[in-house]
C-alpha cells in the first residue's frame, strides 16, 4: 500500500510541475523556449556521457559499440545545442535549430 501511495504522490508532483511549466510557456514564451533549449542541451550532454560510460563498461558485449556511438552522437548534439545557445546572441530566438 505504501508503494502505491508514494507512486501516486510522485505522479501528482510530476503533473503539477508539468502544469506549471506549461503555464509558464504560455505566459513567457521567449524565456520558456530559452530554458527548454538549455535543459535539452544539458540533457543531451549527460545522456551522451552516460551512454559512453555504459559502452566502456560493457566492452566486448553485443551492442556496446552501438551504445557508444549513440553516446557520441548525443554528446555532439548537446555540444551543438549549447554552443549555439541563443542567450549568447542578441535578439535571437530559441527556434534557430528547428
Amino acid at each position: 500500500m505504501a508503494h502505491s501511495i508514494g507512486s501516486l504522490v510522485l505522479r501528482l508532483i510530476w503533473a503539477l510541475l508539468t502544469v506549471i511549466v506549461g503555464l509558464w510557456l504560455i505566459v513567457e514564451p521567449h524565456n520558456g523556449t530559452l530554458t527548454l533549449t538549455l535543459i535539452l542541451g544539458i540533457y543531451f550532454l549527460f545522456m551522451g556521457l552516460t551512454r559512453i560510460a555504459v559502452a566502456f563498461a560493457g566492452r566486448g558485449q553485443q551492442g556496446a559499440g552501438l551504445v557508444g556511438l549513440s553516446g557520441v552522437c548525443g554528446l555532439l548534439i548537446g555540444i551543438l545545442v549549447l554552443a549555439k545557445f541563443p542567450a549568447r546572441r542578441t535578439g535571437q530566438s530559441a527556434s534557430w535549430w528547428a
